[in-house]
């Protein structure tokens, strides 16, 4: 009879510890979901550039559905992989997204990334991608599903934060979804707005103020072309800086004309670094030269 006890003490403390454990899982597997971020090496402002980048709604696959995909994809032995798997739904259609990682160091991880979908026929490779990351990244590449280039396709982005630098790197690449199915060609964006309204891309370069530039391009094609850029307004010979003036910035268009500007237009606050580090932060040394 004592040790039919505790035969069920110890069936009742091991399904506990399983329960918590989990629990523990779904609560991390939520936060890393809710929070796309790496606040240990970005400060304040870099992590709320971050929570701003683009996502679109997923759900987790089925455990069924995953074991399905895999059977498509060309990898030879699931268990050196560390899987990350989500299935977005857009206005259009639903993705599955399969991120598979191995470690190669200490300080990089390999990306396989397969977008599949599922039709008639069964579950289809759409898209591979090959990538190598930062190790602090984790286990997967932060990504979304959305129309880049305004032609009414939903086309696939990476994004990643590199866990290394001075300056703003909101680093992205799209790769453009149309008639024929996703180019295996990315586009790379870095620090970017999205005007959907006049179907423009707006970037900012990396590097302190004034050094760096904002640009807007046009999509011809699959690729971007700039029409115009702007620069703080600085004298280099003598390292005189007109800030806060009626000639703080300089905009500069692809036909070789430019004009003085106070502030910069309104449109090119869709880059979520710009308004603290671009148009609100002046170097010290440029202001009391």
């Amino acid at each position: 009879m004592i040790r039919l006890a505790h035969y069920i003490f110890l069936i009742i403390a091991l399904s506990s510890c399983i329960a918590e454990e989990q629990n523990d899982q779904e609560i991390y597997q939520d936060s890393i979901m809710e929070d796309d971020t790496n606040p240990e090496s970005a400060n304040k402002a870099d992590v709320e550039i971050q929570k701003k980048a683009p996502k679109t709604s997923y759900l987790d696959l089925k455990p069924k559905e995953l074991q399905d995909i895999l059977t498509v994809l060309p990898i030879a032995d699931t268990s050196l992989y560390h899987f990350y798997n989500r299935k977005y739904t857009t206005s259009k259609d639903s993705f599955w997204v399969i991120q598979a990682m191995s470690p190669i160091d200490s300080f990089t991880n390999q990306f396989d990334i397969y977008l599949v979908q599922k039709s008639h026929l069964g579950y289809e490779l759409k898209l591979t991608i090959n990538t190598e990351k930062e190790a602090f990244m984790d286990y997967r590449v932060y990504d979304t599903i959305m129309d880049v280039n305004f032609d009414g396709y939903e086309d696939y982005m990476t994004y990643y934060y590199s866990g290394t630098g001075c300056c703003p790197r909101d680093s992205r690449n799209a790769y453009l979804n149309g008639p024929n199915g996703f180019s295996q060609k990315d586009v790379h964006l870095f620090n970017p707005g999205f005007d959907t309204l006049n179907h423009t891309i707006l970037q900012m370069g990396y590097g302190h103020v004034p050094y760096l530039d904002v640009s807007k391009s046009v999509w011809v094609g699959d690729s971007l072309q700039k029409i115009e850029s702007i620069v703080h307004n600085i004298n280099y010979s003598d390292t005189i800086l007109k800030y806060k003036s009626e000639e703080t910035y300089v905009i500069y268009y692809e036909d070789g004309t430019s004009k003085a500007l106070k502030e910069i237009p309104d449109e090119y606050y869709l880059i979520p670094a710009l308004a603290h580090w671009f148009a609100g932060r002046v170097d010290e040394a440029y202001l009391n030269p």
